[in-house]
């Protein structure tokens, strides 16, 4: 335990073409799905240094977006404004026309913990207040377990129900602040698997978002490394453009994989402290926002959110890391300029291209990325 063991592997194309394969380690390790961890191997064979990629847009993202709240004693104020201002989160994702499934957690991993409405707060399980579904979506399966119920059908509904449902209450978890913990509860056998608890939440070939927002660091049994590698097995994708976290932390600034802020407590609080569990699985994801909970302006952060949470049909993963001054982008055979607002940028932190607000792009537009490998 505690110790690396380097695989050493060769890739040896006989032919030109991306080519996956799978390398299955099986083991008693705790943190493994079904005890095995499937680790997907990915090469292309080429013959010259040019690369094409060739993607089809989707004017409907899928998500599935976990939020995971601090329910401990100081938490009241940040819980109230995480709540108020849902609707600038939820906007953008109405008007793509995003399929998303929104589920919150605590942060509590010990014992079940009564709510200041006298609802149940359990670890890992998706919560609800009365009259709110545990999974909040708004494209349901037709026949929708008891987790699904009642069904938000409206714009306005969804934003109510999330509302209640982030007022998790501020009661129970200062024995232990542990997000890591309970997301991989919420996500594992055999809560995952319960239809009367999160069974549905995580879909086939949809983004999984999390989102964890906490005064004082992680405090999970396990190391950080321990539940990077759970939470990567649960999509098994190479890109890694099924997974994203973002973290509200103690943090000295609003940052980002390519601009990261440092831990910190926040000036003036006796309560909170530095995000620095939290800021190491940030940056073993590889994506998402690291914003700091001393801001107190939760508007901007909320709005900057949506915008990370559901921009999934115009950004596009590379497989290869390109000679950034190579890259050419083609929409429906047209050329794209580079340009951040009215064409496409490359962000080399996720090695991806993402396409400016004011590029329109239809749903099942055909993309074409060429670009020659970067030097190594």
């Amino acid at each position: 335990p505690g110790n690396k063991v380097p695989i050493k592997m060769k890739f040896s194309p006989t032919s030109s073409g991306r080519k996956e394969s799978t390398l299955a380690i099986t083991s008693d390790a705790s943190n493994l799905i079904n005890g095995k961890y499937d680790l997907v191997l990915v090469g292309e064979g080429l013959a010259d240094d040019t690369v094409e990629e060739n993607f089809v847009a989707s004017g409907k993202p899928k998500i599935d977006i976990l939020w995971c709240i601090d329910n401990s004693g100081s938490m009241a104020d940040d819980q109230a404004s995480l709540a108020g201002n849902f609707p600038l989160f939820i906007n953008y994702a109405v008007n793509i026309n995003a399929d998303f499934q929104i589920g919150v957690i605590s942060s509590e991993i010990n014992e079940p913990a009564k709510t200041d409405s006298g609802d149940y707060n359990y670890p890992g399980v998706l919560f609800n207040k009365k009259g709110t579904p545990k999974i909040i979506a708004n494209n349901p399966p037709q026949n929708p377990t008891p987790n699904y119920l009642p069904i938000a059908s409206t714009s306005q509904e969804i934003i109510d129900a999330f509302r209640k449902n982030a007022l998790i209450g501020e009661c129970c978890s200062d024995e232990a602040e542990a997000c890591f913990e309970a997301a991989k509860k919420a996500l594992s056998s055999p809560i995952i698997d319960d239809i009367e608890k999160n069974k549905g939440f995580i879909r086939d070939q949809s983004k999984l978002y999390l989102i964890m927002v906490a005064d004082e660091d992680d405090q999970s049994p396990g190391s950080v490394d321990y539940y990077a590698d759970f939470f990567k097995q649960i999509k098994k994708d190479a890109s890694g453009r099924l997974l994203s976290l973002s973290i509200v932390t103690g943090l000295d600034k609003d940052g980002d994989i390519n601009n990261l802020p440092n831990p910190m407590k926040c000036p003036g609080s006796s309560s909170e402290s530095a995000g620095v569990r939290y800021l190491d699985m940030y940056k073993k994801i590889g994506n998402g926002i690291a914003a700091s909970i001393c801001n107190k302006n939760w508007g901007p952060l909320m709005s900057k959110l949506g915008l990370d949470v559901f921009d999934t049909r115009n950004r596009f993963f590379l497989h290869n890391t390109p000679d950034e001054n190579s890259i050419e982008v083609y929409v429906d055979g047209k050329k794209v300029d580079k340009d951040p607002q009215n064409g496409y940028s490359y962000d080399s932190g996720s090695n991806s291209i993402i396409f400016g607000p004011n590029l329109n792009i239809n749903d099942g537009s055909e993309v074409k990325i060429t670009y020659k490998l970067a030097c190594k």
